[in-house]
């Protein structure tokens, strides 16, 4: 896949690395250090900024990546590109931050009833949604640019930020308040080192001239497809990030924690298909406006079948050695409530990365208005499942909300891109794959565990990652993986 296997080996590189980083973080020092009503107040305030940074960015960032492509040799409308691109972000972040000013009363009344949050955990959690959206409209400048490694780096950074602040936490030499604070001035750090890398790939100014700024070719019809960003936007942020908002609002911050928890083990499984969905894309949007449907259609299934195989294969060796990991976490028997949620988290995980990039194809494509449908359905689901299953089965009943949805999401995805473009992101590899996968994980499944859970880890994970990536290699079906092998191995074909 060219650049994109390039920049995405680089990206998935610096990803993991932080990955080991975090997930050492997640089963030493957090569940070590931090009570688990206080994990779940740190990961409200940032996941909070996740969920609402759709909402504050207007689909302007949509809006840039779809038409970069045609103003990238035009410096001038480039320019204005890009500022008109903040422009509506930042009226919105002001009239939601003066919203905020307003109604904080009611706001931090009703959380400390609710969750008993103090209300400079409600104003910090404020800060930090006024911030990540600029953070994000840089980012996909980067990945406009075809550039994601230092974006990567500097996103994966909080990895190494956090942890090290609740050591200090842990060992007494700051307070939780200032824990929390000083993650919300890392975001803003976050920001100006975004802002300095994008400025040296590509000196844009960012002009406050609106009028210059609406002289930019058609502004009518930019106006309308960031509208239309807005809804996809927001649409993806109700199916994707809604269910840790709704625990903690349902459910209060120590079921946060743990959910929160149980969600970090799964999104380590999902690394390569966030890095290359990032990078993928502008060359999906350059597809379309080319014409270019023989390229469209090879990225479709190849991403789907080497995301399948590298992704399945964490998954698997994750089930594998859970009940193992729960034996030797500091407080196992609490985050062993998160068992189920885990499996049923990944199980929707899979189902959406294996359906290959079916949201950008349709995002991007002529018929993206009937993306708008597809969402707002499943959003609205998503929500009505949420709200009847949380209070039924807690963070268990959130994770089969988000099962169920990711279902429905990708199968009429799948489904209106077969009838609409005659595009299938499956072809035989993809079910070799599967089956593989499969009955490589039942075989190390019903295989009898060692008598220590660390050299149960080692014998039923580490060799089911072995004996799949031998087996994944000799049989030949997958192209990237085995190319990958090669280039490691440096073995010359």
């Amino acid at each position: 896949m060219g650049v994109i296997q390039r920049q995405g080996s680089k990206s998935t590189l610096v990803a993991y690395s932080f990955m080991l980083i975090g997930m050492l973080s997640n089963l030493v020092i957090y569940t070590g250090m931090l009570e688990i009503r206080e994990l779940g107040i740190i990961s409200f305030i940032l996941t909070t900024g996740a969920t609402f940074a759709p909402f504050l960015l207007l689909g302007f960032h949509v809006m840039f990546i779809r038409y970069f492509p045609k103003f990238e040799g035009d410096k001038q409308n480039l320019s204005r590109l890009y500022s008109l691109t903040f422009f509506g972000p930042i009226l919105f972040t002001t009239l939601f931050l003066l919203a905020y000013l307003f109604t904080r009363d009611a706001v931090t009344s009703y959380y400390f009833a609710k969750s008993g949050l103090a209300p400079v955990v409600i104003d910090l959690t404020v800060l930090v949604a006024g911030i990540v959206p600029f953070i994000s409209i840089l980012n996909y400048v980067c990945n406009s640019l075809q550039r994601t490694a230092v974006p990567s780096l500097l996103n994966n950074l909080i990895k190494l930020v956090q942890p090290l602040l609740v050591v200090l936490y842990f060992y007494k030499w700051v307070q939780f308040e200032s824990v929390i604070i000083s993650l919300v001035v890392f975001q803003v750090v976050l920001f100006v080192g975004f802002f300095v890398y994008q400025q040296s790939l590509l000196t844009i100014k960012l002009s406050i001239n609106i009028k210059d700024v609406f002289k930019l070719p058609e502004p009518q019809k930019l106006i309308s497809y960031a509208a239309y960003g807005f809804a996809i936007g927001v649409g993806g942020a109700l199916i994707t990030n809604i269910d840790t908002f709704m625990v903690a609002s349902l459910l209060g911050m120590e079921a946060t924690g743990l959910y929160v928890w149980g969600l970090n083990i799964i999104n380590a499984i999902i690394i390569p298909y966030a890095m290359l969905s990032s990078i993928a894309a502008p060359f999906i949007s350059k597809y379309w406006t080319d014409n270019d449907m023989q390229s469209m259609n090879k990225l479709y299934k190849q991403s789907s079948s080497s995301l399948l195989l590298f992704c399945s294969a964490l998954y698997f060796a994750v089930w594998l050695g859970l009940d193992d990991l729960y034996l030797l976490l500091p407080k196992g028997d609490q985050y062993a409530q998160t068992k189920y949620a885990v499996l049923i988290l990944g199980a929707a995980k899979i189902v959406d990365v294996s359906t290959g990039f079916n949201g950008p194809i349709i995002a991007y494509s002529t018929r993206n208005k009937a993306f708008l449908w597809i969402l707002g359905v499943t959003a609205a689901i998503n929500i009505g499942l949420n709200f009847v299953l949380i209070p039924l089965y807690g963070i268990q009943g959130a994770a089969a909300a988000t099962l169920i949805s990711f279902v429905i999401f990708n199968l009429i995805k799948y489904l209106f891109i077969k009838l609409a473009f005659n595009l299938s992101p499956f072809n035989l590899n993809f079910f070799y794959i599967l089956f593989i996968s499969v009955a490589l994980f039942g075989l190390f499944y019903f295989l009898p565990n060692a008598s220590n859970p660390i050299l149960n880890i080692a014998f039923k994970c580490v060799g089911f990652l072995t004996v799949y990536a031998i087996v994944i290699y000799s049989v030949n079906v997958s192209e990237d993986f085995n190319s990958l092998v090669n280039k490691i191995l440096r073995i010359k074909k």
